[in-house]
């Protein structure tokens, strides 16, 4: 019931918190803004060479929805597969002790809440969704993205191709 109550509260919130906000609130902002994002470009063919290790065999990387039952709507069918260096502040040492890079760059983000790498199968669909709350900036570093009709719908027209909202 608390889940349920704190779903609808929180657009009412986000919408009171929106005037305070440090940076601006549009659904895709620019990458310039943060210091942090422009080591993460940096160091992409680093990172993405990390996150490939930890594929090789990609049924040991948990479902997202097995890792976090919060997920489960968005990622009910299996394919979203997520290998988390932390989670909700959370550091799962192991895990960033087999990507050293990738951890070196997340220490530079100021504030961070999670760190992963998303592995999608081939097929996955990811519904439309919301984050919790504007409180929180979700960056997404593309490392391995196939060719094809590719779209990510983060308030642009559901039509905009993927390569219309590359940084």
């Amino acid at each position: 019931m608390t889940i349920r109550i704190g779903k609808k509260l929180l657009p009412h919130v986000d919408q009171l918190m929106a005037p305070f906000s440090l940076v601006e609130t549009e659904p895709v902002l620019d990458p310039a803004q943060f210091a942090w994002a422009a080591a993460l470009r940096n160091d992409w063919q680093a990172i993405r060479d990390e996150a490939l290790a930890v594929t090789r065999i990609p049924d040991a990387v948990p479902a997202l929805s097995n890792i976090s039952p919060d997920h489960q709507l968005v990622a009910a069918d299996q394919g979203w597969r997520s290998f988390f260096l932390i989670g909700y502040g959370a550091h799962i040492q192991r895990n960033l002790e087999r990507c050293p890079v990738t951890a070196r760059a997340l220490q530079r983000v100021p504030g961070l809440n999670s760190g992963f790498f998303s592995i999608l199968k081939p097929g996955t669909h990811i519904p439309r969704h919301t984050g919790v709350t504007k409180g929180l900036i979700t960056c997404h570093l593309g490392l391995v993205v196939p060719d094809g009709n590719l779209r990510m719908n983060v308030g642009c027209p559901p039509s905009a191709p993927l390569a219309q909202i590359r940084g």
